[in-house]
């Protein structure tokens, strides 16, 4: 059986000092930026031979005209229209649905795809949304 430490539960004992094994390790800092000696004591045209010895830096890339789409690198437009790939929350009945709608169009010999029904039901939707010309 366990002995128990008594001087726990003792309101007068002094503190107990926690200590853990890599109480005496170094801190770890960054280290101090510092050119070689060799850079310094090169000949004039060494600013070339410096830069090489520089990490290189990259060039600052223009931002996307849309951050959040990517678009898919297979998209081939359908109907003069083109594909862009985006993520949505469905509802996990919908997801069954789809999926189980998916497999019976397949099994009949059909195409079976979840991204055609949902970008037909997008279509009659904004049919029906959008102000009659």
């Amino acid at each position: 059986m366990k002995k128990p430490r008594i001087e726990d539960f003792d309101p007068a004992a002094a503190e107990r000092k926690l200590g853990s094994p890599l109480d005496d390790m170094p801190q770890i800092v960054k280290p101090a930026a510092r050119e070689s000696a060799a850079v310094k004591q090169m000949s004039p045209s060494a600013p070339r031979a410096e830069q090489a010895m520089r990490p290189t830096e990259s060039p600052a890339l223009p931002a996307p005209d849309n951050a959040i789409s990517k678009k898919s690198p297979k998209s081939k437009p359908h109907n003069g229209r083109a594909y862009e790939r985006r993520t949505f929350d469905f509802y996990a009945d919908q997801i069954a649905f789809l999926t189980r709608r998916s497999l019976e169009d397949r099994l009949a010999g059909g195409e079976g795809s979840m991204n055609a029904m949902v970008r037909e039901a997008l279509d009659n939707y904004i049919k029906e949304k959008s102000p009659a010309k």
